[in-house]
């Protein structure tokens, strides 16, 4: 519009304002994509609902043509310039959805332009672009390779390889299993995981029984031990759900027979405190046997036994009518180790015996080594009969002269006199012997008179001859 003020033009400047809209996730209502989907790279054309031409980027655009277009950032937003747009009615819609997402949803909202250099905010849950995000299913058989045999209750865990989100599944007795809700609904024990018919749902919108239950995403498929899948090695995969309302076929998923080490055990038996393989039959016999381990689990709890086997009989040995045994309960922290287990009894009734251990070893009560041999020697210990230490001998007893052939000797007695000691030591004396004792001059003075006495008699009968 012109204005004519005689020798002045005014001219009327039209009003011009801009938008800003937010791309949300149709399911929460939120400004954050699911799964491994996004809200950036989401495109927006705006088009003329004015009944008159529009001038927008120095073009006139009529009623129905596209005057510009937007595309969302990393944060699902976007944006004209405060100033993009002239006065009038106008319609932005969605022509690319971002990764993931359908075009389905509230993808258009219609906005007016009526005052200027303001933003049309349509950034709000009522105002905003809602999109649905893809969901998809799978399915699979699950059978040993060697055999094709059906493998049910064989339990599984499926995890998103974006948010960490993870839940576990159940094959049925045909070893089948479908995330689908038209095998089971997804509302039906939702993520339960302990049964073939307990329904399954990712992300955090409700549970809707007619969408898929996996977002677009890529998942984590892993085997979890359990007992149908004993002895077998456990597979893992990763699948990838693209395709809105598609159900993938994994097929024929198969587990090998798994070739596993053999637990081993090798033992010897011994005393207690000497480690050899005699005993003295004694009221308190120990014997300890050591036992060897190879190929065990690390973490899982074992239980070793033992029984003492008389070696004649070849049957469990009795003391007191009853068995020898002995227990051990462990968890290796290696696959090979060492640990022993002792066999306290009295073997003083049990001399001349020899005794075997025998060992089994259990996992979850199912014997998985064993050492049963009653002809091994490492294994054998024999009781021997107690020996008595030797007593020490009495000296001889001194014999007593007769008292009749004792004879009244006078002894004699000298006195020593003591010698002169040194101020710096010490003198010490032993007592003078007593009348009575029997001293080496008084057996020399009764030798001479014996001697005296017999050469008389002798003299005497020489004369008498």
């Amino acid at each position: 519009m012109v204005a004519l003020r005689g020798d002045h033009t005014t001219k009327n400047q039209p009003i011009r304002g801009g938008v800003k809209i937010q791309k949300r996730d149709s399911e929460t209502t939120e400004d954050k994509a699911q799964g491994n989907a996004s809200l950036q790279g989401a495109v927006f054309e705006i088009v003329n609902c004015s009944e008159q031409p529009v001038m927008v980027s120095g073009e006139l655009h009529k009623k129905g043509d596209v005057v510009t277009d937007m595309v969302t950032d990393e944060k699902g937003m976007a944006q004209t310039e405060k100033d993009a747009l002239p006065y009038g009615s106008y319609l932005v819609r969605e022509t690319a959805p971002p990764t993931g997402y359908l075009t389905e949803g509230n993808v258009e909202r219609k906005f007016e332009i009526r005052q200027n250099h303001v933003m049309v905010d349509l950034t709000g849950v009522d105002e905003a672009i809602l999109n649905q995000p893809k969901r998809g299913d799978l399915e699979l058989i699950k059978v040993e390779d060697s055999t094709l045999n059906r493998m049910a209750n064989i339990r599984f865990s499926i995890t998103s390889k974006t948010t960490g989100e993870t839940h576990d599944f159940v094959t049925d007795e045909n070893g089948y299993y479908s995330t689908a809700s038209s095998w089971n609904p997804h509302s039906q024990n939702t993520n339960r995981g302990e049964s073939s018919e307990d329904g399954i749902w990712f992300g955090t919108a409700a549970v809707n029984d007619e969408k898929g239950a996996l977002l677009y995403d890529t998942y984590r498929i892993q085997e979890l031990e359990c007992t149908g899948n004993e002895g077998h090695q456990l597979i893992g995969f990763d699948v990838m759900i693209r395709r809105d309302g598609v159900t993938v076929d994994l097929g024929t998923v198969t587990d090998d027979l798994t070739t596993v080490p053999v637990p081993e055990i090798g033992t010897t038996a011994s005393d207690e405190a000497h480690k050899i393989h005699t005993v003295d039959a004694d009221k308190h016999v120990k014997i300890v046997d050591r036992v060897d381990y190879v190929n065990l689990k690390i973490g899982t709890k074992y239980k070793l036994e033992g029984i003492l086997m008389d070696q004649v009989s070849g049957k469990p040995l009795l003391v007191n009518k009853k068995q020898v045994k002995a227990h051990l309960t462990f968890v290796p922290k290696q696959t090979s180790g060492t640990v022993e287990l002792t066999f306290a009894f009295d073997g003083s009734k049990l001399a001349g015996r020899s005794v075997v251990v025998f060992e089994k070893l259990y996992l979850k009560n199912v014997p998985v080594a064993e050492h049963t041999d009653i002809h091994d020697e490492g294994q054998t210990v024999t009781i021997e009969k107690k020996t008595e230490p030797p007593k020490e001998k009495e000296p001889p007893k001194e014999k007593e002269p007769d008292a009749s052939k004792k004879e009244n000797v006078r002894e004699t007695v000298l006195e020593k006199q003591p010698e002169s000691v040194p101020n710096n030591a010490t003198q010490t004396s032993s007592p003078a012997p007593k009348t009575g004792d029997r001293t080496t001059v008084g057996g020399t003075v009764l030798l001479l008179m014996l001697s005296v006495l017999f050469i008389g008699l002798c003299i005497k009968r020489i004369r008498n001859s």
